[in-house]
């Protein structure tokens, strides 16, 4: 199901409708200028509407699936790399086992997957380096794939060894290749988010780190742990820089830092405590009118960048 919303600059004036949506469990979504794109859980679809001058036109859309078996059925990860290309990360519907990567032309509504356990190595001595690894965060720079997966077994394990951390992988679009692979932190459970900043840095994170990566030397640049409030995390998460301050889902939190990392930045909303349990912030995201819109719980929440 979609919720499509029209924020108003009051809260009692905001208008919301449920529109008609293939049947399933949105995990993840992804816009273009000419598309927007949605990942529907179980079935493994993809599923586009065309965008027009008010958002996605939801009463005609078309739909394909990643894999003919649904095998890969939860597409996490959804990134535009052009008006008609968008990357796409997926985990299977098993516990065990590989993610994809995929590559989705909207246009002509095909997609080519390329499963992580069978991926192909510009260098053969990476090979195997991403087996049972699955790809949470994606980001595009320069006709290269910066993508950050979870630590072997789904990010369940609690003995953490560098041979079963989560990677960090480039992938060249024009070869359909890995062309280079790190591991960022041994001790971690996945790289949940990473984001392009405007001055080229790749910047990511795991819920317990904070990290700024160099595309052109592939290297870890600086990285800042998150000691209050802070736990590696297995779930994805998301990440946006603006005027050189990154806005993260980290540890549930909604966090503002800045890109020098130089300090662990303020908390903008915390989990609630209720007597069902804490409910965690998640679902992060920019909205047209230049606001960060965020959820915690069944309510959606928006926040003004300051002024200046």
């Amino acid at each position: 199901m979609l919720l499509r919303a029209t924020p108003n600059a009051q809260v009692d004036k905001t208008q919301y409708s449920l529109p008609q949506a293939p049947l399933g469990q949105v995990e993840g979504f992804g816009h273009s200028n000419k598309w927007f794109v949605t990942g529907i859980y179980p079935s493994g679809e993809l599923v586009r509407y065309e965008m027009g001058a008010s958002g996605p036109t939801l009463e005609n859309h078309q739909s394909v699936r990643i894999t003919s078996d649904a095998r890969q059925a939860r597409p996490y990860a959804i990134v535009p790399i052009n008006d008609d290309e968008f990357a796409v990360g997926t985990s299977p519907k098993n516990k065990a086992g590989s993610g994809a990567l995929s590559i989705y032309d909207a246009a002509h509504n095909k997609i080519d997957t390329y499963p992580l356990d069978t991926i192909s190595y510009a260098d053969p001595s990476l090979r195997g380096l991403l087996s049972d690894r699955r790809p949470l965060s994606i980001v595009h720079h320069q006709d290269k794939l910066y993508v950050g997966t979870s630590a072997s077994g789904n990010g369940m394990n609690p003995e953490q060894t560098e041979a079963s951390a989560p990677r960090l992988f480039e992938f060249d679009l024009k070869t359909r290749k890995v062309t280079r692979v790190m591991t960022p932190f041994k001790d971690q459970r996945s790289i949940t988010a990473l984001t392009l900043g405007s001055d080229g840095t790749v910047y990511g994170t795991t819920g317990m780190h904070v990290f700024a990566m160099i595309p052109a030397d592939f290297t870890i640049g600086r990285s800042r742990a998150l000691t209050r409030q802070g736990y590696a995390d297995a779930n994805r998460s998301q990440l946006i820089e603006r005027d050189g301050v990154l806005y993260g889902i980290m540890a549930g939190r909604l966090r503002a830092l800045s890109t020098s990392l130089q300090d662990e930045g303020t908390v903008i909303a915390d989990f609630a405590t209720t007597p069902q349990g804490k409910v965690y912030v998640n679902s992060l995201a920019l909205g047209a009118d230049g606001s960060l819109y965020y959820a915690r719980g069944s309510r959606i929440y928006r926040y003004r960048f300051p002024a200046g």
